[in-house]
């Protein structure tokens, strides 16, 4: 039988989410974490430990005691880290257990409200007339929001210039205020943004 919180001799249980406070993964993890609590009867404390494209702190879990009372929230593009990192203070595949799903949010492309392009062709129009190019932000190198639009880079011969901000919080507030023409996050951390008019999609 697979062993259950119940069987862990954790009166707390660390949640470490490797990026900022007020992001989707974090959002997600003090959900679950509460729902876990509610369910278990145990202590579940949500710590962000940001930094390095969330390297900081999947390092520190990885690195953590192995008696089950330490989870990490991260995403699956983990995975592809050894290719996009050179020196990595871990293997996502033979470190780290899988344990379970929490979500799923799509990528959103969100432009400033001054960039004269409303879709994904005029993106790509835009940023081949422009000798600089375009620049777009992440709330990480090696995320899938990265890959995402180098490939769109790669496919359309289109000219982006990646800026790389330690959160979203601080790449949307740069992108509202058009200090980078687009970004591109999860979902569910600029969709108000966008519902507000203050961004478009």
């Amino acid at each position: 039988a697979t062993p259950s919180f119940a069987d862990y001799d954790c009166t707390r249980v660390t949640v470490v989410v490797p990026y900022p406070a007020g992001g989707a993964a974090d959002v997600a993890a003090r959900l679950v974490a509460d729902r876990l609590e509610a369910l278990t009867k145990k202590s579940f404390v949500v710590e962000n430990r940001p930094g390095a494209t969330g390297n900081i702190g999947t390092a520190a879990v990885v690195n953590a005691k192995p008696d089950g009372c330490t989870l990490l929230v991260n995403a699956a593009v983990i995975a592809t880290f050894p290719a996009s990192f050179t020196k990595l203070a871990f293997d996502p595949l033979k470190d780290l257990v899988a344990v379970g799903g929490i979500g799923v949010t799509p990528t959103l492309l969100v432009a400033a409200k001054s960039v004269p392009a409303d879709d994904l062709k005029g993106l790509v129009q835009l940023s081949r007339q422009r000798p600089e190019g375009l620049s777009f932000s992440t709330a990480g190198y090696g995320l899938l929001q990265h890959l995402a639009v180098e490939e769109m880079s790669q496919r359309t011969g289109a000219k982006f210039v990646h800026v790389v901000y330690k959160g979203d919080a601080q790449a949307a507030t740069d992108l509202i205020a058009a200090r980078v023409d687009f970004c591109s996050f999860a979902a569910g951390s600029v969709i108000q943004f966008v519902r507000e008019g203050q961004l478009k999609p």
